[in-house]
């Protein structure tokens, strides 16, 4: 096998033996387990026991995973610590936020619901991840999922006796919040204050609640925005109407609210730098306001030469110290690096791949598939952060199946 194939396997071996509850065979079935994943296109416990040779059968496969689904968080509170280690304490740990929706067919898929995908426009019966990232320097360390398996949370119940059932956004900022105190928890284990942790995080969880989270815990954050926004603004008409009198309905409040868009044709702080990726010249624009649906922020608008739309991205408006646009503005696009964990994990770690029932085969496939892309993340880096040299998703892939087709070690039927 490659190198850093044979690394993944021997640091995955010591993890398990730790535990303290796998046998020998069943330690090589789940190294058996995650080197499939990444080449058979139609994966399943019936195909990787054919494969195997007899080495190994389906309930056993299917009673590994069972057994290994109680132990998931202890082997990634572990890859966590030796993240933490990796990085050192000298850089801020930014904790970036997303999920994504991986489709099944049948209504008895264990964590199954009808889910709207914002991206295809329609509602799909799916598994719905909340993860979130540890990124230092631009490079992700460890992934957390939380498998959010319903669509609705039930609230308690209103005068009327009737229990109000709330939206997908909030069932996904619920289990974000959750993940992220869960993070928060293991750094200051490891010595690390919470002035050197930040949230990146999408529109979608620019909501007053995830906010308002945020600013309890005392972290940074860098959320995006939307241009529809709506800042409250003095309405200084409504003040001079007050101070006059005179006859009618004295207005009691002497706010008016306006698009951030809008709002930002008239700001004044301006300024521009080049993108730090393309090269392209960055315009930026500043403001201190007051969101209808987020409180009171400090917005950056950024407007890449060669982008139709602007970037509206959503900050403390509390600081010692101002922070630079560029810095700001780098930061965010840190963010960017859960969406590649979502296109590795996918395409060649083997997450949509699947297609058992039972709850805790489910829960046992989802934990081993992120911790095994967790400890190829770690194991990239060589020992430290090296974004130059490290060795990308498919490039295992191909390695792993050039070991397996290559010398005819796995047939599958």
């Amino acid at each position: 096998m490659s190198f850093i194939g044979q690394k993944l396997q021997k640091r995955f071996v010591e993890l398990l033996k730790k535990v303290e509850i796998f046998t020998v065979p069943e330690i090589d079935a789940l190294c058996f387990l995650t080197t499939v994943l990444s080449v058979d296109p139609r994966f399943s416990l019936i195909r990787v026991a054919r494969a195997s040779r007899g080495r190994f059968s389906r309930k056993m496969l299917a009673r590994v995973l069972r057994k290994y689904a109680p132990v998931q968080d202890r082997i990634l509170e572990a890859l966590h610590r030796q993240g933490v280690h990796l990085a050192g304490r000298r850089f801020r740990f930014f904790i970036a936020v997303d999920d994504q929706l991986v489709k099944k067919r049948g209504k008895k898929i264990f964590g199954t619901r009808r889910w709207y995908d914002h991206v295809a426009k329609t509602s799909n019966r799916a598994l719905c991840l909340v993860e979130v990232a540890l990124v230092v320097k631009g490079e992700a360390l460890f992934v957390l999922p939380y498998l959010v398996r319903t669509s609705s949370v039930p609230r308690p119940a209103s005068s009327a006796s009737r229990t109000r059932i709330t939206r997908e956004q909030d069932a996904k900022t619920a289990a974000a919040m959750a993940l992220i105190t869960q993070i928060v928890i293991w750094l200051e284990e490891e010595g690390v204050a919470r002035s050197k942790m930040g949230v990146l995080a999408d529109a979608w969880y620019s909501n007053q609640t995830f906010l308002t989270f945020v600013r309890g815990m005392k972290l940074l954050f860098r959320v995006a925005g939307k241009k529809n926004y709506h800042a409250e603004l003095p309405d200084m008409k409504r003040v001079a109407r007050r101070k006059k009198g005179g006859r009618g309905r004295r207005p009691a409040r002497f706010v008016k609210t306006r698009r951030l868009d809008l709002h930002f044709q008239t700001v004044q702080a301006h300024g521009s730098f080049p993108d730090p990726a393309s090269g392209k010249r960055v315009a930026w624009k500043m403001a201190i306001v007051t969101l209808k649906q987020g409180g009171r922020v400090r917005v950056f608008r950024f407007w890449r030469v060669g982008c139709q739309e602007p970037q509206f991205l959503l900050t403390p408006a509390t600081y010692t110290s101002q922070p630079a646009p560029k810095t700001v503005y780098r930061e965010y696009s840190w963010r960017w690096r859960i969406e590649e964990a979502h296109r590795d994990l996918k395409q060649q770690f083997g997450l949509r791949k699947c297609r058992n029932r039972a709850d805790a085969v489910v829960l046992g496939f989802v934990g081993l598939v992120y911790s095994w892309y967790t400890l190829f993340l770690l194991t990239r880096q060589n020992g430290h952060l090296a974004p130059r040299e490290r060795v990308t998703a498919p490039q295992y892939q191909d390695e792993v199946i050039e070991y397996l087709y290559g010398e005819q070690r796995v047939v599958f039927a």
